[in-house]
């Protein structure tokens, strides 16, 4: 019988000022032991944008922090995101099953309006 743990929450991060057409991409999360993960962002204020899943498989962190090793090529995974900011307060869960990518971050696009962005991140291990 198999059993399971998280990785996370973790703060998604940076939080970011959503105004003008500003784009924000969290931290990149390694998910190669992950079964699955999940973004959870919310945000205050009135924005309206598009939120993506971006994933890699060739990121390539710097061991001692600071400016990646290789930045990896990013592709918008095209997962299905309940809810994009419309106008108003909210927030959406939005989660990532069975990929075989490497890495992978949430990026918001603003496309009008103001307001707040932050939000949460999760794994589950099987192990």
């Amino acid at each position: 019988m198999s059993s399971y743990r998280t990785l996370g929450p973790t703060a998604i991060v940076p939080s970011g000022s959503m105004t003008g057409t500003t784009t924000i991409t969290s931290q990149v999360f390694d998910i190669r032991s992950l079964e699955g993960c999940a973004f959870q962002p919310k945000w205050s204020g009135t924005p309206t944008g598009t939120f993506s899943i971006m994933v890699s498989l060739d990121y390539q962190p710097n061991p001692s922090g600071g400016t990646p090793l290789n930045a990896g090529t990013w592709s918008n995974l095209g997962a299905s995101v309940p809810s994009n900011p419309g106008g108003s307060a909210g927030s959406t869960y939005i989660p990532v099953y069975a990929s075989c990518a490497a890495w992978v971050q949430l990026s918001y696009t603003n496309a009008s309006g103001s307001g707040a962005l932050s939000g949460m991140f999760v794994g589950k291990v099987r192990g």
